[in-house]
């Protein structure tokens, strides 16, 4: 099932107007899954989505998440601060400012209780 939705999401990728996403990841510490999207995204304020699940494709709720942008190429992150907000059904907004086209990184912990994981999830400006 993980694999069908993955290559779901990965099929949605690609024209302008269109989600692009990375498709879903195990986390570093295999706890949980995530998958971030976002709408051709463009230089300056930017609205991503994020959506967690655990082992058994469960939503993961009520988790702690941080976002921090990171341009690899620049040795620099964002110039504003990133804010993340629970949607509900393990999706979380992430809202972040990429002053500048070129690849990006978004990473992202995510913490519920004792369970933390980790990712870091590519993303192109255009």
């Amino acid at each position: 099932m993980r694999r069908w939705i993955a290559a779901l999401l990965l099929c949605a990728c690609g024209a302008a107007g269109e989600a692009a996403d990375e498709g879903l990841r195990e986390g570093r510490e295999g706890r949980f899954w995530g998958a971030l999207s976002a709408t051709a995204p463009r230089p300056g304020a930017v609205t991503l989505t994020l959506r967690l699940t655990d082992a058994e494709e469960q939503p993961v709720e009520d988790a702690a998440v941080t976002a921090e942008p990171w341009m690899p190429a620049h040795g620099h992150g964002s110039p504003e601060p990133t804010t993340v907000t629970e949607i509900g059904g393990g999706e979380y907004q992430v809202d972040a400012v990429l002053p500048m086209p070129g690849h990006w990184e978004i990473r992202v912990e995510a913490r519920v209780g004792d369970a933390v994981d980790a990712f870091t999830f590519p993303l192109v400006v255009e």
